[in-house]
C-alpha cells in the first residue's frame, strides 16, 4: 500500500489520539478533534472476540450508524481502528468488519499489559518478527484500507531497527514507536528519543512518536528532537484533552487559530468537564432522532425507536455504549481533585486538602466515591456532580445551574421513572442489569478513596 495516504488520505498530521482502551470512545474523539487532534485511533478491538460476537455486542464496540456513528465522514475522520489478533487470519477477519468506516487499520504490537503478553498478543508480538511480518503482509494483499502498526522498543536499539524495517518491507504504510520498552507498564519514566530518531532514520514510511507528550511543549520537543512526522498522546490527553491545542502555532479550538493559554488546573478540568458532558449528550441526541441508540436503527421496531428517542429527549440517561466512558473521563478529569494529597486550583498552585480555601478530605473522598458509585450513571447527575465540584473548589458553577447536595445526585439516578427512561434496548455488554441497580440504591457513601485505575494505553 503506497504510504502517501499519510498525506493524501490523514492530511498530512501532526497531532493524533493514541487508541485507548475504555477511553478514546467517540465523544472524547470529537471533543479532541475540537483542539488541535489531526487524526484519531479506536479503542483497541480484540480481533477475534469481535468476529465472535453479536452484532449487538459489535456495536457496544464500534457502531457506523447515523451522523454521530463511528468513523462518520463528517465528524470522526481521520480515523484509524486499532485491532489486536494472534494470527493474520484472526487480524483480516476483524479488519474487514470496520476497513469501510476508517481510513486505516492498525496492528497492535505495543501493548506491554499482562493479559497481552499471556494470550500473546500486543508487545508479545515483538518477540516473533516473522509472525507479526505475515499479519501485516497478508492484510496488505486482502484490505482495502492501508495497514499501520503501533510498537514499543526493544531492548536493543539495533533490535528494534531491525523489527521497524522488516514491517515497512511487509507493507506496514505509517509506524508510529513508543519510546519505551515493554517492561515500563506504568507509561512515566524515560523515552528514548534517540531509538525513535533511529527508526525514524532508518525507515522510508511516516513513523510517529508516542511517549511522554503532557504539553504542547512536550509534543514540539519529541518532534524536534526525533524528527518523527507527528506526535501522538495517551495519558496527557486524558488529563487535558485540550493539550495540543495550547500555545502552539495554528492551534486553539476548531475554527480559532489563537492558541488556548496554558493549563490552568482545575478551571480547565472543569470546563472540559462539561465540554465533554455536551459532546456526549449531542451524541445521544443525534442517535435518538435517527433511532440507532441501543438496539435501534433502521430494522428497529417503531416502538424501541421512540422509546430511545424518547429517553435522550428528557436527558437523564446516557446511552449505554458511554455510561462507563464518562466516569473514566471524570476520574482522568479530576485525578489531581479527588485522588492525591494536592489539587491545582485556578493559580495552578498545590493546595493541601483542608487547608485554607481548600475541600476537606471528607468532601473529596465523597466525591470520588460518588464518582465510583454504579447508581450515578445519568448524564445529568455527571453534570449535576461537575457543578458541585466547582462549588466545592470556589469556582463559578455554569449559569442558570442549581446546586444539589451529594445526596440529591445520588438519589436522582434510583428512581422508578429514571429507571424506565434508562431501559433503552441494546447490548447487554457491559451493562449493569435494572435489577441490580435497584439493590444498590441503598448502598451508603463511604470516605475511603479508591485509586482511580489510569486507561489502559495500547
Amino acid at each position: 500500500m503506497d504510504s502517501t495516504f499519510f498525506r493524501d488520505t490523514l492530511g498530512s498530521p501532526v497531532h493524533i489520539s493514541a487508541p485507548m482502551v475504555g477511553c478514546s470512545e467517540l465523544p472524547f474523539r470529537m471533543l479532541v478533534r475540537r483542539h488541535g487532534v489531526d487524526v484519531c485511533y479506536t479503542p483497541m478491538i480484540d480481533s477475534r472476540r469481535f468476529v465472535a460476537a453479536s452484532p449487538a455486542e459489535r456495536r457496544a464496540l464500534f457502531d457506523p450508524r447515523g451522523c454521530c456513528g463511528d468513523g462518520n465522514p463528517h465528524t470522526d475522520r481521520p480515523l484509524v481502528a486499532q485491532l489486536c489478533a494472534t494470527t493474520a487470519e484472526d487480524f483480516v477477519a476483524g479488519a474487514e468488519l470496520v476497513q469501510d468506516f476508517v481510513d486505516a487499520v492498525d496492528i497492535n504490537f505495543g501493548c506491554p499489559q499482562k493479559r497481552a503478553r499471556r494470550e500473546g498478543w500486543g508487545a508479545a508480538l515483538l518477540d516473533h518478527e516473522a509472525l507479526a511480518c505475515a499479519m501485516v503482509s497478508k492484510a496488505v494483499a486482502v484490505l482495502r484500507v492501508p495497514v499501520c502498526c503501533k510498537m514499543r522498543l526493544l531492548p536493543c536499539r539495533t533490535a528494534t531497527v531491525r523489527f521497524a524495517e522488516a514491517l515497512e518491507r511487509a507493507g506496514c504504510s505509517m509506524l508510529v514507536v513508543h519510546g519505551r520498552t515493554r517492561d515500563n507498564t506504568a507509561h512515566d519514566g524515560p523515552v528514548d528519543r534517540d531509538a525513535i530518531r533511529a527508526v525514524v532514520d532508518a525507515l522510508g514510511i511516516p513513523v510517529v512518536a508516542n511517549g511522554g507528550v503532557r504539553s504542547a511543549a512536550d509534543a514540539e520537543a519529541l518532534r524536534s528532537d526525533t524528527g518523527c512526522a507527528a506526535v501522538m498522546s495517551a495519558t496527557g490527553l486524558l488529563k487535558d484533552p485540550a493539550l495540543f491545542a495550547r500555545g502552539t502555532e495554528g492551534g486553539g479550538t476548531m475554527g480559532s487559530p489563537a492558541p488556548l493559554p496554558a493549563f490552568r488546573g482545575t478551571a480547565d478540568s472543569l470546563a472540559l468537564a462539561r465540554l465533554y458532558l455536551d459532546v456526549v449528550a449531542e451524541c445521544q441526541q443525534a442517535r435518538a432522532d435517527e433511532g440507532v441508540i441501543g438496539g435501534g436503527g433502521a430494522g428497529a421496531a417503531p416502538a424501541a425507536a421512540a422509546a430511545a428517542a424518547a429517553a435522550a429527549a428528557a436527558g437523564p440517561g446516557l446511552c449505554c455504549r458511554f455510561t462507563e466512558n464518562v466516569r473514566d473521563h471524570m476520574l482522568e478529569l479530576f485525578r489531581h481533585v479527588v485522588h492525591p494529597k494536592v489539587y491545582l486550583p485556578r493559580s495552578g498552585d498545590p493546595i493541601e486538602a483542608g487547608s485554607d480555601g481548600a475541600p476537606s478530605w471528607k468532601d473529596m473522598a465523597a466525591i470520588n466515591s460518588m464518582l465510583h458509585n454504579k447508581n450515578v450513571c445519568t448524564l445529568n447527575q455527571f453534570r449535576e456532580l461537575v457543578e458541585l465540584l466547582a462549588h466545592m473548589l470556589g469556582e463559578p458553577m455554569r449559569e442558570g445551574h442549581a446546586l444539589k447536595s451529594l445526596g440529591d445526585i445520588k438519589r436522582g439516578g434510583a428512581g422508578k421513572a429514571a429507571r424506565a427512561k434508562r431501559s433503552v434496548p441494546g447490548p447487554s455488554v457491559g451493562v449493569q442489569s435494572n435489577k441490580k441497580k435497584r439493590n444498590t440504591t441503598t448502598t451508603t457513601t463511604t470516605t475511603t478513596t479508591t485509586t482511580p485505575t489510569p486507561a489502559r494505553t495500547t
